[in-house]
């Protein structure tokens, strides 16, 4: 890259000095015949400057040229444009020897601009800044030419440096009040003063800071060449020119520096092989900079292939496949069934592009030319341009799976680069399954946002967005028409409510029915790189889908479907997903007045559990004596946090409000209690049980044993409760409601004196309690065994009372007619255990 001011901006000034030193030598001839020989007489411009916001063009001719007026004159912009001369500008003056003209332009000009008197161009001298005498400070870019403005003719000046030494005298010519000057000889940076006797004016010189870079400097024949080009300022126009080794231009194009200073410009093929340069002008300025050299070799042979030997794909889908260009930016593609069923061939322009890669729509192959819908560049660049198909099968069929031979080349059939194969086979349905996503999220068809908001999930809250993923292949290439689902393509999807009522038939809506009732409220998003499309649904938008209902969703490829030979072959997927009431609901340790536990931590951490789909919005609250808590945060799969600093507080402080509030408007609000950092509180268990029973009871009293099940949970609990007693057991079923108790009363009756055994489980819970009951004898039955004794004494003084009286008197004390085993055994058949439920 080079900064170097070309000798083309000199050259022109020599051509322009040696003209006027000619002019003089001329001047003793009378100019005769008026316009025919003007631009002979040139003695002095014609140069272009600025009077103000105004354009104007002076040039001084040798002799006496009065009679031309503005239609003798004609100025044309760098690109032979014609611009106007403002009507009525045109002045003259003759001072006898010369005569000048001075008129205004429509615009500014740039560059090579020219001016025809009567036929002949000559160039003008075209400035970009004007110091005019009595006029403001003006800034300068080094190396521009500037004009000089006096306020009359034949005015000397002279510029003085910053020091204020003299730098060098200058003079407008003879009758011409203008002047140009070269600024290479002065310095960026430094301020210069045109003193022109009675008036001076300062002139600040900068630094353009014009630079240029050529793109690539090694190319083939047929690239092409580009520039990049910088400044110091904006908005500068410039243009690039092509030069040969010669220094002839090649070719020119025009760019514009914007607000970050820079542009690339590109110049086009280069056709032939050779070094060039590429110089930049600022038009504005005239300052040029030239680039290094560019080394153009002959391009290669060219070459198009494919990027693989084989391509897989399913007949009803989308099958790409990549074309590479190497030194050519066109070839064609051929492809072809097997049987010959099928041929199609394409046109591509690479448009400048490595490769191109193209979808198949195998479902649309037909004999249509003009069917847009079968071949698609999907890379960035490309362009088919041609589209040529022949089908051996009428418009009732499509392309089935089969093997498919693919050919690239440039000039036709006969002039084969490349092959590969292309292999459709037969599609598939696969599987079926339900997500949700927040009720809000804004469904835009992108992919990948759908599936980052989609949660897998068998159930859906009111006013959340039902996701329906299907796996299925051949279907991506119809799925759709347009942005709704294709209803004449023999593929349904259908909701239907489970709960089958005693008359009529279950509540049922297919998607098309869906679009047509509520098209903003339903999406199908294919995802054909992973054989799946989605279904996105508003449940609250859905007729006759509520809370408390279990619906199905089935995907089927009817019959009707091209691919389905009849009934027998269908195939279908279903899957079933519970629709439920939103529900939110803050969760912890609670006292006995519903107050939550909360700690008085920097890092104090609240939970509500709830079904709404992850990722819905939810803003918390927290209000205690006087002071607002307030945070946003997200639901995460079951549930809501979030994290306060709440280390201010005492344990006892009241929390006057705890709440939180969901996207969906559900919300719940309670008061709570703090507690301090770290403190146990002591966990109630889901379910108590409670045992009241007696310790002892007497012969032929009921025993009453009281079972009472407290349940602390927050939904109603329903479960069994065993009563066993001397081997013997009874269950009964109880029911609680939340936070609350019931019992059930277990009696037993007729039992002898004794010890017994108890206990009452409940096994779902792992709850038990146990005990002995003692049976104790009447005090009837006490009284009778202590008078016994006293008659044996009575008989025992008797005198008849004998050894044997006394046998007898022992034998008493039993069973008369039993041994001691036997009576037990009589006892205990007599003393049946009755159980008695009582509730």
């Amino acid at each position: 890259m080079t900064d170097n001011t070309t000798y083309r901006e000199k050259g022109r000034a020599l051509f322009l000095a040696a003209l006027m030193v000619l002019s003089v030598v001329a001047m003793s001839t009378a100019l005769v015949g008026g316009a025919a020989a003007a631009s002979d007489d040139l003695v002095n411009g014609p140069t272009e400057y600025q009077d103000g916001d105004d354009t104007h063009v002076q040039l001084v001719l040798d002799g006496d040229h009065t009679n031309l007026d503005e239609t003798d004159f004609a100025v044309y912009d760098r690109s032979d444009n014609e611009v106007g001369i403002v009507a009525g500008s045109l002045t003259s003056n003759d001072d006898g020897d010369t005569t000048q003209f001075d008129f205004e332009v429509d615009n500014a000009l740039r560059g090579d601009a020219q001016l025809e008197i009567d036929g002949e161009n000559v160039s003008i001298s075209t400035t970009g800044t004007t110091v005019a005498e009595n006029g403001n400070s003006v800034t300068a870019f080094e190396g521009e030419t500037i004009a000089i403005l006096a306020a009359g003719v034949d005015s000397d000046y002279t510029i003085y440096d910053d020091d204020g030494s003299p730098m060098f005298d200058g003079a407008t010519h003879a009758n011409s009040n203008v002047a140009t000057e070269s600024t290479d000889s002065l310095e960026s940076g430094e301020t210069y003063t045109v003193d022109f006797g009675a008036d001076e004016v300062n002139v600040t010189v900068r630094d353009l800071g014009l630079s240029a870079e050529v793109g690539d400097d090694s190319l083939y024949t047929g690239e092409n060449a580009t520039v990049d080009v910088s400044a110091l300022t904006t908005n500068r126009m410039v243009e690039a020119t092509l030069l040969d080794e010669d220094g002839d231009d090649v070719s020119t194009a025009d760019g514009t520096l914007g607000g970050d200073r820079q542009a690339t410009i590109d110049l086009g093929a280069v056709d032939d092989a050779g070094n060039y340069t590429i110089e930049v002008e600022d038009l504005d300025t005239g300052i040029t900079v030239e680039t290094d050299t560019i080394a153009v070799e002959e391009a290669p042979d060219g070459d198009i292939r494919f990027d693989d030997s084989s391509y897989d794909g399913v007949a009803g889908d989308n099958v790409e496949f990549t074309v590479e260009f190497d030194n050519t930016e066109d070839g064609w593609v051929y492809i072809e069934e097997d049987e010959g069923f099928y041929n199609a061939t394409l046109e591509i322009d690479a448009e400048g592009a490595d490769e191109v890669t193209i979808a198949f729509n195998t479902y649309e192959a037909d004999d249509d030319d003009n069917n847009n819908d079968v071949f698609e560049v999907v890379s960035d660049d490309g362009e088919i341009t041609n589209l040529e198909q022949n089908a051996a099968f009428g418009s009732e069929y499509v392309l089935l799976p089969g093997d498919f031979e693919l050919e690239t080349g440039f000039t036709g059939m006969s002039d084969e680069n490349d092959a590969a194969f292309l292999t459709l086979g037969s599609g598939s349905v696969d599987d079926i399954s339900t997500g949700v996503a927040p009720g809000d999220f804004d469904v835009d068809d992108d992919l990948e946002d759908i599936l980052e908001e989609t949660t897998d999930r068998d159930y859906v809250a009111e006013g959340d967005l039902l996701i329906t993923s299907v796996e299925a292949t051949g279907v991506h290439g119809y799925l759709l028409d347009g942005d709704n689902w294709n209803e004449n393509s023999g593929l349904e999807l259908t909701f239907s409510d489970t709960d089958e009522p005693r008359y009529g038939s279950a509540d049922s809506i297919n998607i098309t029915d869906l679009q047509t009732q509520e098209p903003d409220n339903i999406s199908v998003v294919s995802d054909e790189d992973n054989g799946t499309f989605y279904v996105i649904a508003d449940v609250d938008n859905i007729d006759n889908i509520s809370a408390d209902q279990t619906w199905d969703v089935e995907f089927e490829m009817t019959e009707d479907n091209a691919y389905i030979e009849d009934e027998d072959s269908e195939l279908s997927v279903n899957t079933e997903f519970d629709v439920e009431e939103r529900n939110l609901e803050l969760v912890g340790d609670f006292n006995d007045d519903d107050e939550l536990f909360v700690e008085n931590s920097a890092e104090s951490l609240l939970t509500a559990e709830t079904n709404v789909a992850p990722g819905t919005d939810a803003d918390w609250r927290l209000r205690s004596g006087g002071e607002i808590f307030q945070e946003s945060t997200t639901v995460d799969d079951g549930e809501v946090t979030v994290t306060f600093d709440l280390s201010g507080y005492s344990a006892g402080d009241e929390i006057e409000q705890i709440r939180v509030t969901e996207a969906g408007d559900e919300r719940h609000e309670i008061s709570g209690v703090f507690i301090d950092a770290g403190e146990t509180v002591e966990e109630k268990e889901d379910l108590e049980l409670d045992v009241d029973a007696p310790s002892d009871v007497k012969v032929d009293e009921d025993a009453e044993f009281v079972a009472t099940l407290t349940n602390n949970k927050d939904e109603e609990v329903t479960t069994t409760v065993e009563f066993e007693f001397a081997g013997e057991t009874e269950d009964a079923e109880l029911t609680i409601g939340a936070d609350s108790s019931a019992s059930e009363t277990f009696t037993v009756s007729e039992l002898d004196a004794g010890d017994y055994d108890w206990s009452v489980s409940v096994d779902d819970y792992d709850l038990s309690d146990s005990g002995t009951l003692t049976v104790e004898a009447d005090d009837k039955d006490e009284d009778t065994d202590t008078e016994t004794p006293d008659e044996s004494d009575d008989s025992d003084d008797s005198d008849d009372s004998t050894t044997d009286d006394s046998d007898d008197s022992d034998d008493d004390d039993g069973q008369p007619g039993f041994g001691v085993a036997v009576a037990v055994v009589a006892l205990l058949a007599a003393a049946m255990l009755a159980l008695r439920r009582q509730n």
